[in-house]
């Protein structure tokens, strides 16, 4: 016995060694047999490619590509141009307004000097009418090969544009051309260049866009470049990276050149959005050994770190039990990983006053086995249970680098695994919430509520947010009911209400306001504690959201938003960054309200 005991020592032994020559040889931190990872990488903007605007230049043909802007027919509300016209008639014609004649009589004679004949010019009529009756801002699939010098393009694109008066269609075809145009560099970055000088694409825009749109069209832009490659092989990140030659695309705008600061302001707004979309989409695309508790926590200290307008706290399990965060830390028990409480705040540097507060909390669920009432189905989607903190981290970010004034935001993350282990809660344990509320877990998978519970107690009393907004992929019975693209609302304040509608209108983020039923707060009643953690066999998502009002002052206004269907794409098989631009708009809102 004693020989045996001493050869399976050395033998576990020779296998921890193993796994930390295992994990010491990862193209990306993970976790070893001897302890959880704590550090998670996360992607930036792709820096082989740039994205600016210009008003008219005399040198728009010194590009790789051309995209020319056409639209079906003229809008009144709206100077345009239409480029075919100018390729192939004297003066300007083609112009809805002669105050753009001078400025375009210098790019009407460079672009006349690409017909050079009959031919060229049947076929970008041809390329017109293959995108006339397509959808707003479908590129053309041909290409027109344009005599080889480097002072003319090597292609021409046509792109069809709708003449659109309604502000929601205007920031649809805006996300619709950065999208398009994305895709553009996608396939020009292929193509081999001997040159060091890079690839460039040059899109002529056929009207003005507003400041809402351009946001739109950049933040579309750099989302649909998105690309996870930190847990493929070193030998494939290089095939990536050598396969993704620089680009530099430039949009030629009718705007002047006092309002191209504007644009130029509103594509940085699109991509610090982006930029927060894309750690969102990371912290969600994670998986359990590389993202645990621990290293989300480490994620928003470096966050933090990087501005000046936030700081982040974090408290231990200890912290959390002084609080009597019982609900929390009952769900926590059960892994091997100790839970963290994140509490960010940002705070605007500039301006004076008092700021309002608001408290923005996300679900941390960063894996969900369901514990002992183990989940029979879609157990590998779990690492999207993270979703709600991966949108509140997110839009940190971008607030810290958009520093809105007249607010103060909280965003705040109860951090933990649900596993299954002999410290597990397990049904009929009867947790005690940091408001004094006692709950009966009836089901372990309905855990989230839990770790939102105290949360939500923290934001109000600890903090004092003035209103709170949470999110969370809470329950199966939103997906149901609103599918994968529509996340629920559920909110009793009218007024917070028509807010966030307002900003998912404007940012194309879909919500749907839910009913709160007051008699299903009887499904929720314990006959052992004040309340339990699953309500009646139907209307599970409402059961949810009123279980979560316990834990709010009820004078207070406060919104529940399940994100559980659109939190992820399921044709890409990856996270959306659902919510992100949703929270960033609506901050910006109440900013200005409050300023």
């Amino acid at each position: 016995m004693h020989i045996m005991g001493r050869v399976n020592s050395i033998s576990c032994l020779l296998f921890a060694a193993g796994a930390l020559a295992a994990s010491s040889k990862s193209s990306f931190p993970t976790w070893t047999f001897l302890r959880p990872n704590r550090h998670m990488e996360w992607n930036e903007l792709p820096t082989h490619v740039s994205l600016s605007s210009n008003p008219f230049h005399a040198g728009i043909l010194d590009a790789d590509a051309i995209v020319m802007g056409i639209t079906a027919e003229s809008n009144e509300t709206n100077a345009s141009v239409n480029w075919l016209e100018l390729l192939s008639h004297d003066g300007s014609d083609g112009l809805s307004n002669s105050s753009f004649e001078n400025a375009l009589s210098a790019i009407q004679d460079s672009l006349q000097q690409l017909v050079y004949d009959q031919s060229l010019s049947d076929t970008l009529i041809a390329l017109k009418a293959e995108v006339e009756n397509a959808s707003i801002a479908t590129l053309s699939s041909s290409a027109v090969l344009i005599k080889e010098s480097r002072q003319s393009p090597q292609s021409i694109y046509c792109m069809q544009f709708g003449n659109v008066t309604n502000s929601t269609a205007a920031l649809k075809q805006a996300r619709l051309l950065g999208a398009a145009v994305a895709n553009l560099v996608e396939s020009v970055s292929k193509k081999k260049d001997d040159s060091k000088k890079g690839k460039s694409i040059k899109i002529l825009m056929p009207f003005q866009l507003e400041a809402s749109a351009w946001t739109e069209v950049a933040f579309s832009f750099w989302t649909t470049l998105y690309k996870d490659m930190r847990f493929k092989g070193n030998s494939e990140k290089e095939k990536a990276k050598e396969s993704s030659g620089a680009v530099t695309v430039e949009f030629i705008t009718l705007n002047d050149a006092s309002s191209q600061i504007d644009v130029q302001d509103a594509l940085q707004k699109g991509a610090s959005i982006a930029r927060a979309n894309y750690m969102a989409r990371d912290i969600v695309n994670a998986p359990h050994n590389v993202l645990n508790s621990l290293a989300l926590a480490d994620t928003a200290e470096r966050l933090a770190s990087r501005y000046r307008s936030l700081s982040c706290k974090i408290l231990s399990s200890a912290n959390c039990e002084r609080l009597g965060m019982g609900a929390f830390l009952g769900v926590a028990r059960g892994s091997e990983t100790e839970a963290q409480f994140i509490h960010m705040t940002y705070k605007p540097r500039r301006g004076r006053g008092k700021l309002h507060k608001i408290g923005i909390i996300g679900k941390g669920l960063l894996f969900d086995t369901g514990g002992y009432n183990i989940k029979t189905s879609m157990m590998e989607m779990m690492k999207f249970d993270c979703g709600g903190a991966a949108a509140v981290m997110g839009a940190a970010l971008a607030l810290a680098e958009l520093e809105p004034e007249g607010v103060e935001v909280h965003f705040i993350v109860a951090a933990c695994e649900n596993m299954i282990s002999e410290r597990a809660c397990v049904p009929s344990d009867v947790l005690v919430a940091s408001n004094g509320k006692t709950i009966e877990v009836l089901n372990t998978d309905a855990e989230g509520r839990l770790t939102m519970a105290d949360a939500l107690v923290y934001a109000d009393k600890e903090v004092q947010c003035e209103e709170i907004v949470e999110l969370s992929t809470l329950t199966g019975a939103c997906m149901v009911a609103l599918g994968s693209a529509v996340a629920g609302l559920w909110v009793d304040s009218d007024d917070l209400a028509d807010s966030l509608i307002r900003a998912s209108k404007a940012t194309g983020e879909q919500i749907w306001r839910m009913p709160l039923v007051e008699d299903y707060k009887e499904d929720l009643k314990s006959k052992v504690a004040d309340i339990k953690n699953l309500g009646g066999r139907y209307g599970g998502a409402i059961s949810a959201a009123l279980f979560l009002q316990n834990f709010v002052d009820g004078n207070k206004p406060f919104a529940h938003i399940d994100i559980a269907g659109p939190v992820w794409n399921f044709k890409a098989s990856q996270a959306s960054g659902y919510g992100v631009k949703l929270l960033v708009e609506w901050v910006q809102q109440r900013a200005k309200e409050y300023k």
